[in-house]
């Protein structure tokens, strides 16, 4: 029979040492942490032992990664002192622990009472000072003002410590408090208020020199919390200490160097071997107790509570009564308000917990066992749960003997504000050990913090992600000594979701095998392991110090290293989820190893290859002539560093060496030929290895973008049959239709493709990721709206585009083209940052009469009288935007018409309206059956709606390019939605969308059709009030069936707004859109003639210019990107002149492809030639080909030319890569990567310069800009640079140096400062 062990008796001799009160000595992973961090933020010279640190003046940052009770606070103080720096911020999440920090600088620096507790410190007191402010604005210890002044005088310091939740009501970062506080004078309001928002911005503009960011897990990833640390704090110097226990969120955004793993395996290891090679020294690690993990499945007792998915969840477990019927989903018996409703069988549950038996090992169950879980901490979800959960312990036979703490409080406002600590600290008493509590939470005190009496935690929640839940138990492992002598030894847990339990511990046991990797991998033999053995010695190395126990019946079994391993599984499916299938863990190495290497490249070849743009290494170009004396002095650290890294090793290496040697020379002949013999089979299994990953990893790459496209398949479903029916690897391709794997699969790519490499999938994970994105598809079948759309929209943000030509729409874009266009309610702040700029509660966007019309379109009854269409979904994202809106409308006319409770509405009550707005508001057209499938899912889920919902596949891209007029009639008719034979005619009052943007026309992409047009076309005719559509921008200089689209686009004189994006990376990332995208609005009342359109510029810091303009410019046949550029190009045109256009040449000057470089005619010499003719290759290389080879252009021969690349990213979002013309003597031709600038020109060699020296300057290159979106530099792109005399006679000096030319050429031209200045910031200097 198993039993528990909290306390223990101090051996004899250690009383005195063990929690003495008087000395603090550091520990050596204490020491280490301090030394790491000091390594990253100084400069270091001296001899080892007399080290000389200078801190270093540019921002850098470093991450503690240490496990809770680590002693991260004194030591991030010692770390202030030994850095010797004047303004340090402390900043957290978690104000209650602002006593604790004060508590830490005192200890480090010493105080008018007492004499510093660190060894070695010396009382510098009288040099520092502390400060403090936290959520409450009317607390406060020491005055910033004064400390600032304070730091005046040479040698003082100090520290302050501020809340985040404090300081993010800035009304810098905050529009909230920007909104209440616009509007007031100056000489009215509060004057308390007025002075903490002075201090605010105070706190935010001050240059910290070091910011230490407590609990960093914790609000500094949301738009508030990046706007306080990202826009404010983080400065050019700043040094940034991040803390954490649990820094699962933050792990990816630092380098190795910047990070220290100390974990809980570290921490019980260092306890252990303590004892065993020390035993009769002080154990600094003894306080420290050793964790158990015990769980219990509830369902083997009470098993007849089941939610609405028909499994056991704890959120259905404890919910409580409303009474609200519909809520309830029952009458509410008559004084149960408040209390639980299966409260039999919760207190079933609290009879078991405390059942007295025998066989049971429950931890209530005998009178020994409550004495040893006298203070325990019991977490549960929401207030309302707590509060049933204390009413009913205190009617307990045997829990009513205990004094029950709630601190979750009555509300969710008492959860915020309540002092929780202080209450828990004051019910416990001065000796814990007469008295006993149970301390109920949902949030509070589960991190930061320290009850040390607490010696279990009682886990009664669902969900939870790891971080949470490891800073969570943790809190029970406080150091704790009774005044009767005792010390705690080991504390418990006690989960009863025991598949959480497990895969959390697995999840962890993960994350520290990932922290720890590069140690690991000095270990000799490691380098031979993989991932996979080594996360497997990493969850044995933590269950053996934190034991983890099935319960069951109260018998109590321990879990070995295979049970829990196999929840790695399930940290691989939730990873593959999250990842969107872009995981190696997706794919069996064995079996993609094994198939044919010409299928593996066919697959790639045809669409199915997909590089991994983020494991791309990027190399950084070191230019120490543009550099700064800060810039270079970094650059020299990080050499020194790296040679002292180098010196390091090189030491450490010689170290073994001599160390082997002295090992070699004491072995016999036979067992050095034995070492050598299994060095050798160590070296061949360790290549072999190599060799493997490195084939798995390029064979991977080939069949990415396949795995890429096959979740939001999973997530739709099959095309037909039963919607409950998986996708596997085995069915995949029977489940989808033709149609569907045509629009969603690489074009190249058939079924038979991916039948061949169908083994390569791991089958399990490939089918339980599947069954995961429908779980959780379903789960928010259950939710209310709100937190439906949330759970929706983040699985969407699980998945990738395939490939830079596939756009799937992500939630981000659709809020930021809507909210800017129609406006409505959008998810996102003004930032639209992926990260941090979601908003807990989604903000009205107000855009005027088209706000208005759309979204406050009711009659008299309160139904909403709007009818929107989405042109071409692919996702569903698009209406479900739209629907919200409206659904918010039609809610508020039900609430005012008290036909729904504001605050008792329920999940079926706010359906019922949902339902209503997608069938009688929301009309969508798909491509395929599948798209039909998907949307239905984004905006249904898998509720069986009986309304026939307005969603239609009608084969939508070849009919938008073939057959217009018939799919504009149908799309108009009543009785096409409505299946059947209504001749009415529907009235839309919107079209939105993100329309396809090319067909491919049989060649590869360069010879894809744009259709965007078609449908902007096809949207006009169906003559809504207001057409927005986001699309790409090439359009704005015309080009393959776009000139008559683009001057339709330019003479409207509906639009009335465009706001342009000239990198597409701004809003799909990772894409290959060249020219950048736009989105407009066109307002069938709207007279741009009267008004002008209003042109929003934006680049990757926002929006750059806003300008209402007119989009086409006097006779100029494109649109001009830039408002500024228009005087210019005005300027320039003034006196009409001939420009370039007329004189480059076409395509393939002479006839020649640019692989003509490889064919066997295009020779390195000429020699044996009989008319050889020089021939520029790609890389200006000079080859040679016989004249009579030549297909065209055989005047052109002997003439001087002046060649230009073919394609520049001079006028595209890519870094502008200078103007490469040179010069052609006679007898020089080129293949088609280059073509003749100055055909019909006779020029001489000085002439030909000229025109060379010509198209380098910047005034020529950001004309050839204008006239550009993509990288092809056709005639067209030359139409704004005018014509030059370039002889002798010019009125431009050709001789002077190009800076000089372009000054001629702005003073030819009558450019202004502001003019040439903006030419110069657009175009930089040829190199």
């Amino acid at each position: 029979m198993a039993t528990y062990s909290t306390l223990e008796e101090i051996k004899t001799g250690m009383q005195d040492d063990l929690f003495a009160d008087d000395l603090i000595t550091l520990r050596s992973e204490q020491r280490d942490a301090i030394d790491q961090a000091k390594e990253r933020f100084c400069k270091r010279s001296g001899r080892r032992g007399e080290y000389q640190y200078e801190v270093l003046p540019e921002y850098r940052q470093f991450l503690w990664n240490a496990k809770m009770r680590f002693g991260k606070t004194i030591c991030a103080m010692q770390l202030m002192r030994e850095l010797d720096v004047k303004r340090t911020l402390i900043i957290t999440h978690r104000p209650v622990v602002g006593e604790s920090w004060l508590k830490a600088f005192k200890q480090v620096v010493g105080s008018k009472s007492s004499e510093p507790k660190v060894k070695g410190n010396s009382d510098i007191h009288k040099t520092y000072g502390f400060g403090m402010r936290s959520d409450d604005e009317n607390e406060t210890v020491g005055n910033y003002y004064d400390l600032q002044s304070f730091v005046e005088t040479p040698g003082n310091h100090y520290a302050f410590f501020v809340s985040m939740q404090y300081i993010r009501l800035s009304e810098l970062v905050n529009s909230k408090t920007q909104a209440k506080n616009a509007g007031k004078e100056l000489g009215n309001g509060n004057s308390t208020s007025k002075e903490n928002e002075k201090l605010k911005a105070d706190i935010l503009k001050t240059d910290w020199d070091l910011i230490i960011i407590d609990e960093a897990h914790e609000g500094t990833l949301t738009s508030l919390g990046k706007g306080v640390i990202q826009d404010f704090l983080k400065k050019e110097k700043t040094k940034m200490l991040y803390l954490s226990g649990t820094p699962f969120n933050l792990y990816e955004d630092f380098n190795g160097d910047e990070i220290y793993t100390w974990d809980y395996i570290a921490e019980q290891t260092a306890k252990h071997n303590w004892n065993l090679e020390r035993p009769n020294e002080k154990n600094p690690y003894a306080e420290l107790p050793k964790m158990n993990i015990f769980t219990y499945d509830i369902t083997k007792n009470i098993d007849n509570i089941l939610d609405q998915t028909g499994v056991f969840s704890f959120p259905e477990f404890f919910r409580t009564w409303t009474g609200n019927p519909k809520a309830d989903k029952a009458s509410m018996p008559e004084g149960a308000k408040g209390r639980f409703v299966h409260e039999p069988e919760v207190s079933e549950f609290l009879n078991l917990l405390s059942m007295k038996d025998d066989e049971n090992n429950f931890p209530f169950s005998k009178p020994e066992y409550r004495q040893m879980f006298r203070h325990t901490l019991w977490v549960v979800s929401h207030v309302n749960e707590a509060a049933a959960l204390e009413q009913l312990l205190k009617e307990h036979k045997i829990f009513r003997h205990f004094d029950v703490v709630n601190v979750a409080g009555r509300s969710e406002t008492d959860e915020q504000n309540e002092n929780a600590l202080d209450k828990v600290l004051k019910a416990i008493g001065d000796n814990p050990e007469k008295t006993s509590t149970i301390t109920i939470s949902c949030g509070r005190l589960t991190t930061g913090v320290t009850v040390a009496p607490w010696t279990a935690v009682f886990y009664l929640k669902g969900g939870d992600r790891a971080a949470t839940y490891m800073q969570t138990i943790f809190r029970v492992q406080s150091p704790y000594k009774t005044p009767d002598g005792k010390i705690k030894k080991e504390c418990y847990v006690f989960d009863f979701a025991p598949d959480r339990t497990l895969k959390i511990v697995a999840e962890t046991a993960k994350f520290s095998s990932m922290a720890t990797a590069k140690e690991k991998k000095k270990q000799e033999g490691d380098e031979e392991k993989t991932q996979e053995m080594r996360d497997k010695e990493t969850v044995r190395d933590f269950i053996e110090l934190c034991p983890v126990l099935s319960m069951d019946g109260g018998k109590m079994s321990p879990m070995d290293v295979n049970d829990i391993y196999k929840q790695l599984e399930n940290v691989f499916i939730d990873r593959l989820v999250r990842k969107g299938f872009d995981d190696p863990c997706l794919y069996n190495q064995d079996e993609l190893n094994k198939v044919n290497p010409e299928i593996i490249n066919h697959i790639g070849e045809n669409g199915g290859k997909a590089p991994d743009e983020k494991r791309k290494d990027a190399k950084d170009t070191v230019d120490l002539s543009h550099m700064t004396d800060e810039q270079r002095a970094e650059w020299e650290e990080k050499i020194r560093q790296k040679k002292a890294e180098a010196k390091k090793k090189a030491e450490e290496k010689l170290k073994k060496d001599e160390e082997f040697k002295a090992k070699w020379e004491a072995m016999s002949e036979e067992e050095r030929e034995d070492w050598l013999k299994a060095e050798a089979e160590r070296i061949a299994r360790r290549e072999k290895a190599k060799e493997e990953r490195e084939e798995f990893k390029k064979r991977m790459t080939n069949i990415r973008g396949i795995a890429l496209r096959i979740p939001l398949l999973m997530y739709g479903g099959a095309d037909a049959g039963d919607p409950k029916d998986e996708l596997t690897v085995d069915n995949f391709t029977r489940k989808i239709k033709d149609e569907s794997w045509a629009e969603f699969m690489p074009k190249g790519i058939s079924k038979e493709d991916f039948s061949k490499i169908r083994k390569c999938f791991n089958a399990t994970r490939f089918e339980e990721a599947g069954k995961k994105y429908r779980a959780l598809t379903r789960e928010a079948d259950f939710m209310h709206i709100d937190e439906r759309i949330r759970q929706i929209t983040e699985i969407f943000s699980y998945f990738r585009n395939p490939d830079k030509e596939t756009v799937l729409t992500p939630w981000r874009v659709v809020n930021m083209h809507m909210s800017d266009t129609i406006g409505g309610w959008c998810w996102y702040d003004e930032t639209f940052d992926e990260k941090t700029g979601v908003l807990d509660t989604p903000r009205y966007v107000e855009q005027g009469d088209v706000t208005r019309q759309l979204f406050d379109n009711v009659d008299l009854t309160g139904e909403v009288q709007t009818k929107i269409l989405e042109i071409n979904s692919k996702t569903g994202l698009y209406p479900l935007y739209v629907t919200y809106s409206l659904f918010r409308r039609r809610l508020d006319e039900y609430i005012k018409a008290e036909c729904i409770d504001k605050e008792t509405v329920s999940v079926q009550e706010e359906q019922v309206v949902w339902d209503d707005i997608v069938k009688d508001n929301m009309y969508v057209i798909c491509n395929t059956p599948m798209a039909v499938g998907i949307t239905r899912r984004t905006l249904f889920g898998f509720r069986q709606v009986d309304q026939k919902a307005n969603i239609k596949n009608v084969q939508l891209i070849e009919r938008a390019s073939k057959e217009q007029e018939g799919l504009v009639k149908e799309l108009k008719s009543v009785g096409f939605w409505k299946g059947n034979s209504s001749k009415q005619e529907m009235k839309f009052n919107a079209v939105v969308g993100n329309p396809p943007y090319q067909m491919m026309d049989g060649g590869a992409q360069a010879s894809a059709t744009p259709v965007y047009n078609l449908f902007v076309d096809t949207a006009r005719v169906l003559k809504a009030n207001y057409i927005s559509m986001i699309m790409p921008a090439r359009w704005y200089s015309g080009g393959k069936g776009l000139d008559e689209f683009r001057t339709s686009m330019l003479e409207d004189q509906h639009i009335s707004r465009l706001d342009d994006f000239l990198n597409p990376e701004t809003v799909f990332p990772n894409t290959n859109i060249r020219g950048g995208l736009c989105y407009f609005l066109w307002d069938s009342s709207y007279n741009s003639k009267e008004q002008k359109t209003r042109v929003v510029s934006h680049d990757s810091t926002g929006v750059v210019s806003d300008t209402m303009r007119t989009l086409k410019t006097n006779n100029i046949d494109t649109f001009i990107r830039s408002y500024e550029a228009i005087s210019i190009i005005n300027k320039v045109f003034k006196t009409m002149p001939e420009t370039f256009e007329s004189h480059i040449s076409s395509l393939r000057p002479f006839g020649l492809r640019g692989y003509f470089s490889k064919n066997e005619n295009c020779k390195e010499t000429a020699d044996g030639m009989s008319a050889p003719v020089g021939i520029y290759v790609k890389g200006q290389k000079l080859c040679y080909v016989e004249k009579e080879l030549i297909p065209i252009h055989h005047e052109w021969i002997n003439s001087w030319k002046v060649y230009a690349s073919r394609a520049n990213n001079i006028g595209t979002e890519l870094n502008d890569d200078n103007y490469n013309a040179f010069v052609g003597s006679p007898n020089t031709i080129c293949t088609e990567s280059y073509m003749i600038i100055n055909v019909g020109l006779e020029v001489d060699e000085p002439m030909a310069n000229n025109i060379c020296d010509y198209f380098k300057t910047r005034f020529v290159r950001f004309l050839h800009s204008m006239a550009k979106s993509s990288q092809d530099a056709t005639s067209k792109t030359y139409r704004f640079v005018p014509l030059q005399d370039f002889t002798s006679n010019s009125d431009i000096d050709w001789n002077q140096s190009i800076p000089d030319i372009d000054r001629q050429l702005y003073t030819k031209y009558n450019l202004s400062e502001d003019e040439i200045a903006f030419i110069e910031k657009m175009i930089k200097p040829m190199e």
